[in-house]
């Protein structure tokens, strides 16, 4: 293929009741951008557990992101589906009206020169709220709302595994200086 797609959503995760947004970028091979016109459907994905093996990675520390975990489940109802347009910067954005609790596939396609189609996906999360499960077959996530936070403001992680209980430990830690430690 000729191109190529990178998709970030905005956020870690995204609540029920806001806005998902998802930049995207259409490129050449050569990392030119490219303008143009691709669609995209977003999957629901099952919230069955998916099996792992601890012992194929050696520590906890190495546990795949989502996106990895999740690769193999299988597309579930579509949620919705549309069209994005990319600008000369290749530049484009995928603005989803809110979407309930559970975790969804964006697959985003279009034909290169050649009339390939070209597809690539993402993974992501929508919580219904700060205290209420989410319908997510991952054995093992901590995501962050955001990449980063200033001084003083609350930072959000969605923590959890399909395989556990609902209760957890957490540290937090400042270079090699445990600062707090809590049950949940």
């Amino acid at each position: 293929n000729a191109m190529y797609f990178e998709i970030n959503p905005t956020k870690g995760f995204f609540f029920e009741k806001e806005s998902v947004e998802i930049n995207s970028r259409q490129l050449t091979l050569n990392d030119s951008p490219l303008e143009g016109q691709a669609s995209y459907e977003v999957y629901e994905l099952s919230d069955e557990a998916v099996e792992y093996d601890m012992n194929n990675y050696g520590s906890w520390q190495n546990v795949p992101v989502l996106q990895e975990q999740l690769k193999d489940v299988k597309n579930g109802s579509m949620a919705v589906s549309g069209k994005v347009d990319f600008d000369k910067d290749g530049n484009g954005t995928i603005q989803l009206k809110s979407l309930k609790n559970g975790t969804y596939r964006l697959v985003l396609k279009a034909k290169d020169s050649w009339a390939e189609e070209v597809k690539q996906d993402t993974i992501f999360v929508v919580a219904k709220d700060a205290k209420t499960a989410v319908a997510l077959g991952a054995y093992s996530v901590t995501i962050p709302e955001k990449e980063e936070y200033e001084v003083g403001e609350t930072s959000r992680f969605l923590i959890g595994s399909a395989l556990g209980a609902g209760k957890y430990f957490y540290e937090i830690w400042t270079g090699e200086y445990l600062q707090q430690k809590k049950y949940i």
